[in-house]
């Protein structure tokens, strides 16, 4: 199931056709203004439900919803069954129902998959439930389903079905071969009908234990099961319209809906029809469908589009034939016509009291095009107050009067009837009549303010409300025509401002004040403007009055929303009507309220006239808002605040709610109640939860709740009238506690605590036995202890002649080592003499004579000495013999692991290990400096040491 949600901006047509038209209702930006719709179907107050090419649309007053079939095929039939609540749809080879679910609205069940290939009976163009059986006529069959056997049958009914009704338990069928009915599992002709065969029937309907007839173009009958009756008024009109298409009964109302006139609403009794089309405010003329409402309105289903004509609303407008006259502005009634004043100019039209106007020529007075501000009656004149002057208007023909301009309002003298004030733009001018002629006498000298709004408190007393100035009381000289005091009143007694829309009126001999705060008058004793709580009672105390005047022995206020009327005796009970459109601005600031024939009140809008019916008859209900509903508090949708597509909760036409259960996570919520339409209309809203204290009412249709803790609430909400009336609406749901507050984290928290506790018995137990052990383990301890004492104090003297020993060990190694050091000092030293020797006899030896045999001899024999005591393996073997006492095996050690170190390079090695310099190393080993840093190099090799390897580290670190 799908759907989709469009908020309905409600537009209301000002029907332009005759007296009697009512208004018509359509829906511009949702998807009943292009539906293409063959059925409809209405339940309570505001609930519809349309059969439509795109689905199943549902309208429930506020909002449109759409929702599908399983094959998503477009729906022929809706039809809703009171008993179960079902709401059963048929479309193409499919049908099934709809039930009211809190979640979606509408929930879908398919019945036609339960009938196999039965269901192949084309276009479902009525369904009926009945004792259980559903019951669907397609295109020439029909099936019927029994839900409680699931169990079906099929009957061919040998001809094509136009149409079909439920009467009395019998299936009635329009068929294109008469009408007949469903007898058992067979279809047979109706007796008495044979009139009907070949004609097309569009409708069929239970009347007064009878059958009504609706064809195409043949007429209505009335069938009694054995003959056949024309209803011949009734059939006049119906062919008046052409060829009908679609029919709905109610009462003695009888709509019809044709392919090329609109919808003709016909009394079937008397044959007297009113007809709604194009120039009616319908946006076309062919209409495949109609419903009446539980109250009596009338939904048409257009090509496309649908409409709901207000048939029950007590306003009315009328046919202006074509003529462009533009936005209302006034209104008169005299000499058997009716003027009307505009912003185009002035328009009349042939009228008597009662008389139907749609067949009414109007007509346009000639020279007077442009704005008409005023049309007043002065005895037997009337008045046409225009921007271009002053104009005697009679028999259709306009006379200027004298050379005013700018005229808003004229006014007879209270004690003079041949003479009147003019309020003009430039303050108020004076005028008489001499001869039978109106003649200007003068200008009201000391004002000269712009005078559209006047009355005349007393014969030397004038009021005149003057914009940002506030109104002014004009005290007036009659002798010599000129203001000779003004008083000027900006504030109310009680603080309120009269700077702006603020309307005069003389009531019983008070200046009263219509203003946005109520009703006021004029007070001489205090000299103030004071509450007149007199007519507010008797009004009912309104806000926001545009105007207030007494007319024919009743009482008007108009305000914002409505018009109401009241006894001034206040005994008869007060009637209210809502304005169409509703807040709406007034046309202008002059007379807005305009008495035409008995109980009628005309009021200008943008598009002309509307007429308010307060006639008897029409009220004869009683009440004083009998065509006020109350007001929908309805609850249409819970949402929760922070998540997409998260609504919990639709409203559906049974009201059905469950207890919402929200998550700890989704405890923001949003509720939608009321509607546009409603808010628009001066309804105000007011919100409490859990029985609290009711919050401020506003026009507002959402109430917003956040961080909602965990419990159940109750959630109300009270829709207020503006007559007062009131209706409430709730919800139940209930936030669940975060997880580690739930039930089950409530039980694991129980069980991990009976774990603890037992785990806490056992680590008890175990720190017991533990505290035992210990002091079993401290006793041993402390033996050991003692034990330990003991052995150390043994230990501490064996370590103490150990380490006797070893500082003797020490000694006699630091002294070894001392020796050593003298022994490679002493070594060096005679070396180096010997060196010295050698390099001295070296240099002798050239001195010699060569004959000095001998001596040279001798020389050269003591240099092999030296050289050989050089090299004497002795000293090496002492050095090492030495050296390995002193450093562990040093040389022992390095002779094993490098057996291929010569004795020099071991001795080399001995050297670096005692840290001897290089030009400490060559003497010792009678070599040059550079053969120490050859023979190092050589060493390395050996070693395999890497170029960052330092030779001496490696040394130190072995022996």
């Amino acid at each position: 199931m799908k759907f989709l949600v469009t908020f309905a901006v409600v537009f209301y047509a000002m029907a332009a056709n005759a007296l009697g038209l009512k208004m018509i209702k359509g829906f511009p930006n949702t998807p009943l203004s292009s539906a293409k719709v063959w059925n409809i179907c209405t339940y309570g107050d505001g609930w519809a439900f349309f059969a439509a090419q795109d689905g199943m649309l549902q309208y429930d007053g506020s909002s449109v919803l759409r929702f599908d079939l399983n094959n998503r095929h477009p729906l022929r039939s809706v039809n809703l069954d009171s008993v179960s609540g079902r709401l059963y749809a048929g479309g193409i080879n499919e049908f099934g129902y709809f039930e009211p679910s809190p979640r979606h609205s509408l929930e879908y069940v398919c019945l036609s998959d339960s009938v196999g290939n039965d269901r192949h009976i084309g276009n479902i163009w009525g369904i009926y439930s009945e004792d259980g059986k559903t019951t669907a006529q397609g295109d020439a069959g029909i099936l019927v389903y029994d839900s409680g056997k699931r169990s079906h049958i099929l009957i061919d009914t040998g001809c094509k079905l136009d149409c079909s009704a439920m009467a009395d338990g019998v299936l009635w069928l329009g068929t294109d071969k008469g009408l007949k009915f469903l007898l058992g599992n067979r279809v047979v002709d109706a007796p008495g009908a044979e009139l009907l065969e070949g004609a097309r029937i569009r409708a069929i309907f239970p009347y007064e234990g009878d059958i009504l007839v609706v064809t195409a173009g043949n007429g209505v009958y009335r069938y009694d099961r054995q003959s056949l009756v024309r209803l011949e008024p009734v059939s006049a009109a119906a062919l008046r319209l052409g060829e009908v298409f679609s029919a709905d009964f109610r009462g003695r109302m009888l709509a019809l809906g044709s392919i090329d006139y609109g919808v003709g609403v016909v009394d079937i009794h008397t044959g007297d029809m009113k007809v709604y089309d194009e120039n009616s405010g319908l946006e076309n003329n062919t209409v495949l469908s109609v419903k009446f409402d539980m109250r009596g309105d009338l939904w048409a289903a257009l090509d496309p589009g649908v409409a709901h004509i207000l048939l029950t609303m007590p306003v009315e407008t009328f046919n202006n034939c074509g003529l462009p006259i533009g936005s209302g502005y006034v209104l008169a009634e005299t000499e058997n016509k009716l003027y009307l004043g505009t912003n185009r100019g002035l328009f009349y039209v042939a009228f008597s009291p009662g008389a139907d106007l749609k067949k009414s020529e109007f007509h346009s007075v000639a020279g007077m095009r442009g704005q008409v501000w005023g049309l007043s009656k002065v005895g037997d004149d009337l008045f046409c107050s225009h921007d271009r002057g002053l104009f005697v208007v009679k028999d259709g023909v306009a006379s200027k009067v004298g050379d005013l301009n700018g005229v808003w309002d004229v006014q007879q003298f209270l004690k003079d009837p041949d003479r009147m004030y003019a309020g003009t733009y430039f303050g108020v001018d004076v005028l008489g009549k001499r001869a039978g002629i109106w003649e200007k006498e003068c200008h009201l000298a000391g004002y000269d303010g712009s005078c559209y709004n006047f009355v005349q408190e007393s014969a030397v007393r004038l009021w005149t409300a003057d914009g940002d100035e506030g109104v002014y009381r004009l005290h007036v000289d009659t002798a010599d025509m000129k203001v000779v005091r003004r008083q000027n009143f900006k504030l109310t007694s009680d603080g309120f401002p009269l700077t702006s829309d603020i309307s005069l009126s003389r009531i019983d001999n008070d200046v009263c004040f219509a203003t946005p705060f109520g009703i006021y008058r004029y007070d001489s004793k205090s000299d103030e403007i004071i509450p007149d709580e007199r007519l507010s009672l008797l009004l009912g105390t309104p806000r926001n009055v545009r105007r207030v005047k007494k007319k024919d022995g009743w009482l008007y206020a108009l305000t914002d929303r409505e018009l109401r009327r009241a006894d001034p005796a206040g005994i008869l009970q007060m009637r209210r009507i809502s304005l169409y459109p509703p807040a709406q601005r007034p046309m202008h600031d002059g007379e807005l309220l305009f008495c035409v024939a008995s109980d009628r009140v005309a009021y200008p809008t943008p598009n002309g006239y509307v007429f308010f019916d307060f006639s008897d008859d029409v009220w004869s209900s009683g009440g004083d808002s009998i065509f006020k509903p109350l007001p929908k508090s309805r609850i249409s949708r819970v949402a929760v605040s922070a998540m997409k597509d998260s609504t919990i909760y639709q409203g559906n036409f049974l009201g059905k709610k469950d207890n919402l259960r929200l998550r700890y996570a989704e405890n923001s919520i949003k509720i939608e109640f009321g509607s546009i339409e409603e808010s628009a209309s001066g309804i105000r809203y007011s919100c409490r939860l859990n029985g609290g204290k009711w919050s401020s009412p506003s026009a507002s249709g959402i109430k917003e709740y956040t961080n909602l803790k965990e419990g159940d609430y109750f959630f109300e909400v009270k829709a207020i009238g503006v007559d007062g009336r009131e209706s409430v609406d709730s919800i139940r749901f209930s936030v669940s506690p975060p997880w580690w507050r739930s039930i089950w984290a409530i039980a694991c928290y129980l069980v991990l605590s009976a774990f603890m506790a037992w785990g806490i018995v056992l680590l008890e137990r175990r720190r017991v036995n533990r505290r035992q052990q210990a002091l079993l383990k401290e006793k041993d301890a402390e033996l050991a202890r003692q034990q330990a004492d003991f052995e150390w104090e043994s230990k501490l003297k064996d370590h103490k002649i150990v380490a006797l020993q070893k500082e003797q060990l020490d000694k006699e190694l630091r002294h070894k080592a001392q020796e050593m050091a003298d022994v490679m000092m002493s070594l060096t030293h005679k070396n180096e003499t010997l060196q010295t020797v050698k390099r001295e006899l070296q240099n002798i030896l050239p001195l010699l004579p060569r004959s000095s045999s001998e001596a040279r001899k001798a020389i050269v024999d003591l240099q092999g000495k030296v050289t050989v005591d050089l090299k004497s393996d002795d000293v090496l073997k002492r050095v090492e013999e030495e050296f390995d006492l002193v450093h562990n095996d040093f040389i022992k050690k390095l002779r094993e692991s490098y057996p291929d170190l010569t004795n020099n390079e071991i001795l080399m090695c001995a050297y670096l290990k005692l840290n001897l310099s290089t030009k400490e190393i060559a003497p010792l080993l009678n070599i040059s400096v550079r053969g120490v840093e050859t023979m190092r190099y050589r060493i390395r090799k050996k070693f395999n040491l890497e170029r960052e390897e330092n030779l001496n580290d490696f040394l130190s670190k072995r022996g």
